[in-house]
């Protein structure tokens, strides 16, 4: 009898005791709230739900081929000299993230943006400059998309502008 009385409440000890894990993240990492986008009130719609929203780089076979935009970074740089060649930023230093999606289609949306000082830390570029590099990644539109497992996906992308006294010194990835 003991021993069963033993059995019985040693898991209830063992697993009664153990805390509550935290609840899980309903999104994946990266998510963008449409929301609280750049972008909230302008139509733009995912393929699918924003819930199978994949990473760019997301490849699992050979025929697989990650989100790019045509040319790459060097492409954006010509983009910028060819309809920006006064590109005013000021005197800023900093790095400005613009994150948004990529749909099945290769239209962007759900723009978002963080700016930070060349040490990483959060800080607040000019405005105008913050504003102007929005407008032109959004111009920008030659987008791919995303081909994972045998159809085209929706796709979280993102751009760094790195500006170094008021120059674009590198355009990442």
């Amino acid at each position: 009898m003991q021993k069963i009385y033993l059995l019985l409440t040693v898991p209830l000890l063992v697993f009664g005791c153990s805390p509550t894990p935290p609840d899980y993240p309903t999104h994946d990492i990266g998510y963008i709230n449409p929301e609280n986008t750049e972008d909230a009130t302008e139509v733009f719609k995912p393929c699918d739900s924003t819930e199978s929203i994949i990473q760019y780089y997301n490849t699992n076979t050979i025929d697989d081929a990650p989100a790019y935009y045509e040319g790459g970074p060097k492409a954006i740089r010509k983009y910028i000299l060819e309809n920006y060649p006064q590109l005013n930023l000021h005197q800023d230093s900093g790095m400005l993230t613009i994150r948004f999606v990529i749909n099945c289609q290769g239209q962007t949306g759900y723009f978002e943006v963080f700016e930070n000082d060349l040490d990483f830390q959060p800080t607040s570029l000019n405005a105008h400059t913050r504003e102007q590099l929005l407008k032109i990644t959004r111009e920008l539109n030659a987008w791919k998309a995303n081909f994972h497992q045998g159809s085209y996906r929706d796709s979280y992308m993102y751009l760094i502008y790195r500006i170094e006294n008021g120059k674009i010194t590198e355009i990442l990835p």
